[in-house]
């Protein structure tokens, strides 16, 4: 089976003091992607950067080391012309988000056995997401999901994607579930920007965010074709409550959208 549609997705704010943990991820036909890949490697390739990392890229780490040379302004301009890039694309946006302390105040041991971590949540969110933008925006094509690999995660989402591949409705609209690494593959730096970016600016008071204008570039252009699921308390409270529980076998996925 051909998936005329791919997703990439990467995940944010799985350390300690994150207030949210997220993932997050463009969907696009393999056509735009081909023309996203030969742009941003182009972009990358004007400041000799092989791999973009949003993280490293904002706290001058890594290869953005050199802070002669990596100002605030040079920073700035990357980001803005790789965002600019995502902006001209017709891409999806899609994405879920979990606030921490939500999670710790209101989740239960039963509901933790179905949903480990609030990445569990946002994954599945991912998920269901893209089978509901597709229908939505693109009559319901099939489509390939390539996660970032995150081996805290990686073997519980394996075991949750059999549960899915058992399921006529999600089987006739995802093709395949996969993990891969920036490095390998271009779309999931954008994916990184994107993650990026959405956590920075839950994470940031109005006034700061208003000094954030690059990545509103992209949800600007994309307004009408964005699906993005968030959990704080109240939310989550809902959720809890509509949510299958218990093992996964059991239960059928969860719709993030009610």
């Amino acid at each position: 089976m051909t998936a005329l549609l791919t997703a990439y997705f990467d995940e944010t704010g799985t350390h300690a003091d994150a207030k949210s943990v997220g993932l997050a991820g463009f969907v696009a036909t393999q056509e735009t992607w081909a023309a996203i890949v030969a742009k941003w490697s182009a972009r990358l390739a004007e400041d000799r950067i092989g791999v973009f990392h949003a993280y490293e890229c904002q706290n001058v780490r890594g290869q953005f080391e050199d802070f002669i040379y990596w100002t605030q302004g040079r920073r700035d301009l990357l980001f803005a012309d790789l965002g600019q890039i995502i902006a001209e694309s017709k891409v999806g946006i899609i994405g879920g988000f979990v606030s921490q302390a939500a999670w710790k105040e209101v989740t239960t041991d039963a509901f933790r056995r179905r949903f480990p971590t609030p990445y569990h949540v946002a994954f599945e969110s991912c998920v269901q997401g893209t089978v509901k933008w597709s229908k939505e925006n693109a009559d319901g094509e099939r489509a390939a999901l390539i996660f970032a690999a995150q081996e805290t995660y990686e073997s519980r989402s394996r075991y949750v994607i059999e549960a899915y591949e058992r399921l006529d409705m999600f089987a006739s609209s995802i093709v395949s579930i996969t993990f891969g690494r920036p490095k390998d593959l271009v779309p999931l730096q954008t994916a990184d920007l994107l993650a990026y970016e959405i956590n920075n600016g839950i994470q940031l008071d109005d006034a700061a965010r208003r000094l954030r204008p690059r990545a509103n570039r992209i949800f600007d252009a994309h307004a009408n074709s964005m699906l993005l699921f968030g959990f704080n308390r109240e939310n989550l409270l809902h959720f809890m409550q509509s949510a299958p529980i218990g093992v996964l076998r059991d239960f059928p996925p969860f719709d993030p959208a009610n």
